[in-house]
């Protein structure tokens, strides 16, 4: 039994299969928001000209999102931290299908926005409230892979979720694609509600302690090379669609393929990172990552004169996917999510 003052993580011995299921249903959680947060860099191209507007002006949709959850987000955590984790986590997703919903039946780029804002809002509950859910589930020395397990659902929306958008957004038109996401999140908000158990946070956070992470020196640089490697990033893969039909020649029906490599590319990262970690330290990696971010970037010019580019904009993206989700560099969980 729970005592009075932390009612909130119960960890309380569960049967195993009943722990990953539920962890299962957390990763759809996160596989959601991910495919709801990314959807528009496989939608650039077919999202211009339906609404008349710059390719870059869809890409910026990206940032719209990553905004208003990096400012919702503790927001939340301040005023409704405390409350039924279950409960904000359903919440959320409505919120999350409301704001797809809009923007498919949108009619100006300011709705879409509008939509995109509203998308943002609910996942400010629905990433933090999957990962205490997840930490909630076991107890401290099994924590670090529940978190995997859910953060796994991060990963596959860049493998998986992002190419299947672009594929569908060129079969059955943008708008019917967030009309599949939004029935998917409320689907995935009724697998929570069901399977998932209620978890509330034993103590509250609030502004102060969220401001002493920035005061701190080692915290606060550690998230400045963050911010500058992630922006770097999403400055080309919010319109790395695009990028790909016009430097590398690379037909649009496979461009799906490319998108799909950098996911690929990813995992990998992941895998190699993490055994090289162990063995070199977490500085060195994050120095290699650091070079190596800096050499992918160059990359694009240097391989648009090939003959070949169109084969070498696919091996590229593989590779540029290699990097970017090197997780010794970056938060865990990370996999090449705007947001976070």
């Amino acid at each position: 039994m729970s005592s009075p003052t932390q009612p909130s993580d119960d960890t309380s011995r569960k049967h195993p299969a009943t722990e990953l299921r539920t962890l299962f249903v957390l990763a759809g959680s996160y596989f959601a928001l991910g495919v709801g947060s990314l959807s528009v860099v496989g939608l650039v191209l077919p999202m211009a000209q339906d609404l008349t507007v710059a390719p870059g002006t869809i890409a910026f949709l990206v940032t719209v999102f990553a905004l208003t959850y990096a400012f919702a987000a503790p927001v939340v955590q301040v005023y409704f931290g405390q409350q039924d984790r279950r409960t904000l986590l359903v919440s959320g997703m409505f919120v999350m299908a409301l704001g797809l919903l809009l923007c498919a039946v949108s009619t100006s780029y300011f709705m879409v926005s509008v939509g995109r804002t509203l998308m943002a809002f609910g996942a400010a509950f629905v990433g933090p409230m999957t990962s205490a859910s997840a930490a909630a589930l076991t107890p401290p020395a099994r924590r670090g892979s529940a978190l995997a397990i859910a953060f796994a659902g991060l990963t596959l929306a860049t493998v998986a979720g992002v190419p299947l958008s672009n594929w569908l957004g060129d079969s059955i038109g943008w708008r019917w694609v967030m009309v599949a996401i939004a029935v998917f999140v409320v689907a995935e908000a009724g697998l929570v509600r069901w399977l998932v158990p209620s978890s509330s946070a034993p103590q509250a956070v609030n502004f102060a302690s969220i401001v002493s992470v920035l005061r701190d020196r080692v915290l606060a640089s550690t998230l400045a090379v963050t911010l500058c490697q992630i922006s770097g990033q999403f400055s080309t893969y919010a319109l790395i669609g695009l990028y790909l039909v016009e430097v590398f020649n690379v037909p649009s029906p496979t461009v799906p393929l490319a998108l799909f490599l950098y996911g690929i590319g990813g995992i990998a990262g992941n895998i190699i990172a993490a055994r090289l970690t162990d063995r070199l330290g977490f500085n060195r990696m994050i120095w290699i990552s650091l070079i190596g971010a800096g050499h992918r970037d160059d990359m694009p010019p240097l391989s648009a004169q090939n003959h070949r580019r169109c084969h070498r904009g696919h091996v590229h993206l593989g590779l540029y996917g290699l990097d970017v989700v090197c997780p010794a560099a970056k938060p865990a969980g990370y996999s090449g999510w705007p947001a976070q």
